[in-house]
C-alpha cells in the first residue's frame, strides 16, 4: 500500500474491552433515512472493514521519523532542541504545532514519542516544562 493513502484509526476491542489502532485505507458512509448516522471505517489490504472512532482517524504523512517509524497527524514529536509538538495538516501541509507556533515537518530531525490519542499526557507535560 502506498503511505500516501494509509490511514490509521482507533477499534474497540470488545474481547480486551482496550481499543487498538488499525491501519489501511479511509472510507466514511453516510445513512439517510429516518436515522441518518455516519460511519467511519479503515479497509485494510486483504479488504476487511473495521469500524474506527471518527476522532481517531489520522492520515500518513508520508514521511518517517528518525528511527524509519512512519509520522501520522497526530503523532506527538520531539526535535533536537526538545521542543514537543503535534503534527498537524495546516494550509495544505504537514506543521508541527507547538509553543513555538507551526514550525514545517522536518522528519528526519524529529522523532515520534507517541500521539494525542494514546498520550494526550506528553503534550500537557511538555506545556508545563515551557518547551511545547
Amino acid at each position: 500500500m502506498n503511505d500516501r493513502y494509509l490511514f490509521r484509526g482507533h477499534w474497540l476491542n470488545h474481547n480486551k474491552n482496550t481499543f487498538e489502532w488499525v491501519f489501511g485505507f479511509y472510507v466514511y458512509e453516510l445513512r439517510v433515512g429516518k436515522l441518518p448516522h455516519d460511519s467511519h471505517y479503515i479497509v485494510s489490504v486483504e479488504g476487511s472493514y473495521t469500524l474506527v472512532q471518527q476522532d481517531s482517524v489520522c492520515q500518513c504523512t508520508c514521511s518517517r521519523d528518525i528511527n524509519l517509524k512512519l509520522i501520522f497527524e497526530g503523532d506527538i514529536v520531539v526535535d533536537s532542541r526538545n521542543y514537543v509538538s503535534e503534527v498537524t495538516w495546516v494550509n495544505d501541509r504537514y506543521m508541527c504545532a507547538g509553543k513555538h507556533g507551526f514550525t514545517p515537518l522536518k522528519a528526519r530531525e524529529q522523532k515520534v514519542i507517541g500521539n494525542i490519542h494514546d498520550n494526550p499526557e506528553l503534550l500537557k507535560e511538555a506545556a508545563n516544562e515551557s518547551n511545547i
